[in-house]
C-alpha cells in the first residue's frame, strides 16, 4: 500500500479498523494510523473475510470488536462506531457466526 509518498506492508492482523475521509482511506492500527488514497470499496475488495463494512465510510475487524449494541460495534480501545438501522441485524448475525467459528 502506498501513503504519504511512501510504500508500506501493513499486517491485516493489526488492522483494527479503516475509516473513509473523502478520497483517502484511514487504516487505524496496532501501531498507529495511515493514510492511503484508495477507494473504500477497493479495500473492502481487498481485506479478508474477517473485516466488514459497517457501513460507507467503516471497515471493521471482527478480531477487534468486543461487543455489538443496537446499531454500534464497540471495539476492544472502546472506539464506537454506528451500525445503520438497516444493517445491524445483518452485521449482528455475521459477529455471532465469526466468533462461534473462530
Amino acid at each position: 500500500m502506498s501513503y504519504d509518498n511512501a510504500v508500506t506492508v501493513l499486517n491485516t492482523n493489526e488492522i483494527k479498523y479503516c475509516e473513509s475521509n473523502g478520497r483517502k482511506l484511514i487504516f487505524h492500527t496496532l501501531s498507529g494510523t495511515y493514510t492511503a488514497y484508495i477507494k473504500i470499496s477497493e479495500a473492502t475488495d481487498k481485506l479478508p473475510p474477517n473485516f466488514v463494512r459497517l457501513h460507507k465510510s467503516f471497515i471493521v475487524n471482527f478480531d477487534y470488536i468486543a461487543a455489538i449494541y443496537p446499531y454500534a460495534a464497540r471495539l476492544r480501545d472502546g472506539t464506537e462506531i454506528s451500525i445503520p438501522q438497516k444493517k445491524y441485524k445483518t452485521v449482528k448475525e455475521m459477529f455471532i457466526s465469526y466468533a462461534d467459528a473462530g
